[in-house]
Protein backbone atom coordinates (compact mmCIF):
# COMPACT_ATOMS: atom_id res chain seq x y z
CA UNK A 1 0.00 0.00 0.00
CA UNK A 2 2.31 2.83 0.97
CA UNK A 3 4.00 1.89 -3.05
CA UNK A 4 0.76 2.91 -4.46
CA UNK A 5 0.91 6.14 -1.67
CA UNK A 6 3.88 6.52 -3.02
CA UNK A 7 3.26 6.43 -6.73
CA UNK A 8 0.36 9.12 -6.01
CA UNK A 9 2.28 11.67 -4.76
CA UNK A 10 0.44 11.60 -1.58
CA UNK A 11 2.17 13.29 1.55
CA UNK A 12 0.47 11.73 4.61
CA UNK A 13 0.88 13.85 8.00
CA UNK A 14 -0.30 13.36 11.51
CA UNK A 15 -1.76 17.02 10.55
CA UNK A 16 -3.94 15.94 7.85
CA UNK A 17 -7.45 14.15 7.43
CA UNK A 18 -7.62 11.43 4.50
CA UNK A 19 -10.92 10.45 3.10
CA UNK A 20 -10.68 7.13 1.77
CA UNK A 21 -13.47 6.28 -0.65
CA UNK A 22 -14.65 2.30 -0.89
CA UNK A 23 -12.85 1.23 2.54
CA UNK A 24 -14.49 -2.40 2.64
CA UNK A 25 -13.53 -4.09 5.80
CA UNK A 26 -10.38 -2.08 6.55
CA UNK A 27 -8.08 -3.77 4.47
CA UNK A 28 -5.92 -0.05 3.65
CA UNK A 29 -7.82 1.62 6.27
CA UNK A 30 -5.18 0.37 9.27
CA UNK A 31 -2.44 1.32 7.44
CA UNK A 32 -4.04 5.09 6.83
CA UNK A 33 -4.52 5.49 10.15
CA UNK A 34 -1.16 5.23 11.26
CA UNK A 35 -0.07 7.90 8.10
CA UNK A 36 -2.79 10.11 9.26
CA UNK A 37 -4.40 11.97 12.21
CA UNK A 38 -7.76 11.06 11.01
CA UNK A 39 -9.25 8.61 8.33
CA UNK A 40 -12.89 9.30 6.73
CA UNK A 41 -13.39 6.04 5.81
CA UNK A 42 -16.65 6.05 3.88
CA UNK A 43 -18.57 2.82 1.98
CA UNK A 44 -21.91 1.73 0.78
CA UNK A 45 -21.87 -1.30 2.52
CA UNK A 46 -23.54 -1.20 6.44
CA UNK A 47 -21.81 -5.14 6.32
CA UNK A 48 -18.43 -3.72 4.80
CA UNK A 49 -18.85 -0.58 7.38
CA UNK A 50 -19.37 -3.16 10.62
CA UNK A 51 -16.67 -5.47 9.69
CA UNK A 52 -13.89 -2.60 8.84
CA UNK A 53 -15.08 -1.32 12.42
CA UNK A 54 -15.05 -4.69 14.15
CA UNK A 55 -11.48 -5.31 12.44
CA UNK A 56 -9.95 -1.63 13.40
CA UNK A 57 -11.89 -1.82 16.81
CA UNK A 58 -8.95 -0.57 18.65
CA UNK A 59 -8.37 3.07 16.83
CA UNK A 60 -9.17 5.69 17.91
CA UNK A 61 -9.10 8.02 14.78
CA UNK A 62 -10.92 6.53 12.08
CA UNK A 63 -14.96 7.95 11.25
CA UNK A 64 -17.04 5.36 9.68
CA UNK A 65 -19.27 6.85 6.97
CA UNK A 66 -22.06 5.46 5.10
CA UNK A 67 -22.02 6.67 1.74
CA UNK A 68 -25.10 6.50 -0.99
CA UNK A 69 -23.01 4.94 -3.60
CA UNK A 70 -23.33 7.82 -6.35
CA UNK A 71 -21.72 10.75 -4.43
CA UNK A 72 -20.01 12.76 -1.62
CA UNK A 73 -22.93 14.34 -0.37
CA UNK A 74 -21.77 12.58 2.92
CA UNK A 75 -19.01 14.87 3.06
CA UNK A 76 -18.95 18.63 3.35
CA UNK A 77 -16.62 20.78 1.50
CA UNK A 78 -13.12 21.68 2.13
CA UNK A 79 -13.52 19.30 4.92
CA UNK A 80 -10.41 16.72 3.99
CA UNK A 81 -6.77 16.87 3.23
CA UNK A 82 -6.12 14.33 1.25
CA UNK A 83 -8.98 11.65 -1.02
CA UNK A 84 -8.01 8.06 -1.73
CA UNK A 85 -10.03 5.13 -3.73
CA UNK A 86 -8.74 2.04 -4.72
CA UNK A 87 -10.19 -0.90 -6.47
CA UNK A 88 -14.17 0.99 -5.96
CA UNK A 89 -14.82 3.23 -8.96
CA UNK A 90 -14.30 0.63 -11.53
CA UNK A 91 -16.68 -1.24 -10.18
CA UNK A 92 -19.47 1.15 -10.36
CA UNK A 93 -21.87 0.48 -13.12
CA UNK A 94 -22.83 3.86 -14.21
CA UNK A 95 -20.43 6.19 -15.66
CA UNK A 96 -22.56 9.38 -14.55
CA UNK A 97 -21.55 8.21 -10.82
CA UNK A 98 -17.95 7.88 -11.85
CA UNK A 99 -17.87 11.38 -13.23
CA UNK A 100 -20.13 12.54 -9.75
CA UNK A 101 -17.15 11.19 -6.94
CA UNK A 102 -14.43 13.00 -9.48
CA UNK A 103 -15.98 16.39 -9.49
CA UNK A 104 -17.35 15.95 -5.47
CA UNK A 105 -13.86 15.07 -4.52
CA UNK A 106 -12.40 18.42 -5.71
CA UNK A 107 -15.31 19.97 -4.14
CA UNK A 108 -14.07 18.30 -0.24
CA UNK A 109 -10.42 18.70 -0.77
CA UNK A 110 -9.06 22.00 1.38
CA UNK A 111 -7.08 24.45 -0.27
CA UNK A 112 -3.99 22.63 -1.25
CA UNK A 113 -5.62 18.93 -0.71
CA UNK A 114 -4.86 16.30 -3.44
CA UNK A 115 -7.14 13.25 -4.60
CA UNK A 116 -6.08 10.18 -6.38
CA UNK A 117 -8.77 8.02 -7.83
CA UNK A 118 -8.13 5.17 -9.63
CA UNK A 119 -10.62 3.85 -12.84
CA UNK A 120 -11.08 1.22 -15.37
CA UNK A 121 -8.28 2.79 -18.12
CA UNK A 122 -10.92 3.18 -21.25
CA UNK A 123 -8.14 1.89 -23.74
CA UNK A 124 -8.86 -1.19 -26.03
CA UNK A 125 -6.06 -3.13 -24.67
CA UNK A 126 -6.65 -2.54 -20.87
CA UNK A 127 -10.72 -3.67 -22.33
CA UNK A 128 -8.98 -6.95 -23.74
CA UNK A 129 -6.85 -7.89 -20.96
CA UNK A 130 -10.25 -7.41 -18.39
CA UNK A 131 -11.76 -9.77 -20.54
CA UNK A 132 -9.28 -12.51 -20.49
CA UNK A 133 -9.79 -11.99 -16.80
CA UNK A 134 -13.31 -12.19 -17.03
CA UNK A 135 -13.26 -15.66 -18.80
CA UNK A 136 -10.78 -17.03 -16.50
CA UNK A 137 -13.35 -16.27 -13.19
CA UNK A 138 -16.00 -17.13 -15.42
CA UNK A 139 -14.97 -20.54 -15.59
CA UNK A 140 -14.70 -20.57 -11.84
CA UNK A 141 -18.54 -19.85 -11.77
CA UNK A 142 -18.18 -16.42 -10.43
CA UNK A 143 -20.65 -13.82 -11.62
CA UNK A 144 -18.07 -11.64 -13.51
CA UNK A 145 -20.98 -10.46 -15.96
CA UNK A 146 -22.80 -8.69 -14.37
CA UNK A 147 -22.51 -4.50 -14.29
CA UNK A 148 -21.32 -4.11 -10.14
CA UNK A 149 -18.53 -6.37 -11.93
CA UNK A 150 -17.97 -5.06 -14.99
CA UNK A 151 -18.30 -1.59 -14.18
CA UNK A 152 -17.58 0.71 -16.72
CA UNK A 153 -14.87 2.81 -18.86
CA UNK A 154 -14.84 6.73 -19.08
CA UNK A 155 -12.90 8.66 -21.52
CA UNK A 156 -10.20 10.48 -20.67
CA UNK A 157 -11.52 13.54 -21.55
CA UNK A 158 -14.17 13.31 -19.57
CA UNK A 159 -12.58 12.00 -16.59
CA UNK A 160 -10.50 15.56 -16.36
CA UNK A 161 -13.43 17.62 -17.44
CA UNK A 162 -15.35 16.11 -14.43
CA UNK A 163 -12.49 16.65 -12.38
CA UNK A 164 -11.53 20.16 -12.88
CA UNK A 165 -15.46 21.35 -12.81
CA UNK A 166 -14.69 22.01 -9.40
CA UNK A 167 -11.75 23.73 -9.98
CA UNK A 168 -9.02 21.89 -9.23
CA UNK A 169 -5.86 20.85 -11.21
CA UNK A 170 -6.17 17.41 -12.81
CA UNK A 171 -4.23 14.83 -14.68
CA UNK A 172 -4.36 11.13 -15.52
CA UNK A 173 -1.53 8.26 -14.94
CA UNK A 174 -1.27 5.02 -15.84
CA UNK A 175 -0.24 2.04 -13.31
CA UNK A 176 1.01 -1.14 -14.98
CA UNK A 177 -1.36 -1.64 -17.96
CA UNK A 178 -5.14 -2.09 -16.71
CA UNK A 179 -5.43 0.70 -14.23
CA UNK A 180 -5.55 4.43 -14.80
CA UNK A 181 -5.46 6.94 -11.54
CA UNK A 182 -6.93 10.77 -11.70
CA UNK A 183 -5.12 13.23 -9.89
CA UNK A 184 -6.27 16.22 -8.51
CA UNK A 185 -4.92 19.26 -6.55
CA UNK A 186 -6.84 21.73 -4.74
CA UNK A 187 -6.31 25.13 -4.98
CA UNK A 188 -9.83 26.74 -4.77
CA UNK A 189 -10.80 29.15 -1.63
CA UNK A 190 -13.08 27.90 0.63
CA UNK A 191 -13.68 28.20 5.01
CA UNK A 192 -12.00 25.08 5.42
CA UNK A 193 -12.85 22.93 8.66
CA UNK A 194 -10.16 22.85 10.74
CA UNK A 195 -7.62 19.83 10.74
CA UNK A 196 -8.59 16.75 12.43
CA UNK A 197 -12.30 17.67 12.64
CA UNK A 198 -15.35 15.59 11.96
CA UNK A 199 -16.49 16.77 8.38
CA UNK A 200 -20.07 18.35 8.54
CA UNK A 201 -22.88 16.12 7.11
CA UNK A 202 -20.99 13.13 7.72
CA UNK A 203 -22.78 10.78 9.26
CA UNK A 204 -20.32 9.05 10.73
CA UNK A 205 -20.61 5.40 13.26
CA UNK A 206 -18.84 5.18 16.56
CA UNK A 207 -16.13 2.50 16.67
CA UNK A 208 -16.59 -0.33 19.29
CA UNK A 209 -14.59 -0.48 21.58
CA UNK A 210 -12.36 -3.24 22.94
CA UNK A 211 -13.78 -5.39 25.80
Amino acid sequence: MDELVTFCGLQPSKAKVLLEIGCGAGRMTRRFAELYRQVVALDVSDEMLRQGQANLADLDNVAWVLGSGADLNAIGDGSVDDVFSYITLQHLPDRAAVLRYLQDTGRVLRPGGQGALQVRHPGLLPWAIDLVGHLAHAAQGRRVWSKAWRGTRVSARALLAAAERSGVRAELRTRGRRHLWVQLWSTQSCDPVPSGSPPPNATLRPIPKTP
